[in-house]
């Protein structure tokens, strides 16, 4: 990969190795474990695949249930897979409205004394751990692809919990104006990172104008960098967008590059 995007000095945070496959394993251990204590009978969440998958695998055992609420437009094989571990699939219109907690809960609710909480954000604080564990690498850039932001979000926070000096880049699909994020209605080839609502967006771009950095990529780009790198390490395309960033930034201004591989994706689960 150094000699693919000219890099000279590059390391790789691989969380296609956590268990289900995804960097969404760390925010769900911490929803079921919380959930878990409060006793709370079923969780909800608006999932494209692998946050959904990852909760439903993760919640086998604890007696607790759970709802994914995916875009009517996502596939088939997504949607089976996810039938198969999780307690109901239900498909809706993310194009159409912006679905907050008490519409989901609604929706999801079998008995009116159940106790359901909504997970589909919030667990930004477990990306702070993955700051932890690279942290004696001291990388001059860490990149990270950028759906929602949660990640995003906890990386910063991690930075500063740590003290690392480190320039943070999200890697997205969505267009920036000025320091305001567009959030993309379109869907994408990184479907992951496509989101027409997050309640992180101000704090993204209160984020950015701390000098960290963000780049949109188009979907021949993400594409290419996918075709490039995805015989060489369990990915999707959502999470080559990171990889693809390498050709759109000059890398020698960085002594050293860490990516973060969000995932395997659920089609390699």
């Amino acid at each position: 990969m150094e000699r693919i995007f000219g890099v000279s000095h590059l390391l790789i945070k691989d969380e296609s190795r956590n268990h289900y496959g995804t960097l969404k394993d760390r925010r769900n251990r911490a929803a079921i474990s919380r959930a878990m204590q409060e006793h709370v009978d079923k969780l909800v969440l608006i999932t494209s695949g692998n946050c959904g998958y990852s909760l439903a695998r993760l919640a086998e055992g604890s007696g607790i249930r759970v709802v994914c609420f995916i875009d009517k437009a996502i596939g088939n094989y997504i949607k089976e897979r996810l039938r198969k571990y999780a307690h109901d699939v239900i498909e809706i219109d993310l194009g159409s409205k912006i679905y907050h907690s008490e519409d989901l809960l609604a929706l999801a609710r079998e008995t009116k004394d159940e106790v359901i909480w909504d997970v589909t954000n919030g667990y930004h604080v477990a990306f702070q751990d993955i700051v932890g564990e690279i942290e004696t690498e001291n990388p001059d850039l860490l990149i990270v692809p950028l759906g929602s932001g949660e990640a995003y979000v906890g990386l910063y926070e991690g930075l500063s919990r740590y003290r690392v000096n480190t320039k943070l880049l999200g890697v997205g699909v969505h267009e920036m104006r000025g320091n305001t994020l567009i959030l993309r209605e379109k869907p994408s080839i990184a479907d992951k990172l496509h989101t027409p609502f997050t309640p992180y967006r101000r704090r993204i771009e209160a984020i950015l104008e701390e000098g960290h950095l963000y780049t949109q990529l188009s979907d021949a780009e993400i594409a290419d960098a996918y075709e490039k790198i995805h015989l060489l390490i369990q990915c999707e395309p959502s999470s080559a967008a990171a990889f693809a960033a390498l050709s759109e930034i000059d890398v020698k201004k960085y002594r050293k590059i860490i990516v973060v591989n969000s995932g395997r994706g659920i089609w390699e689960a």
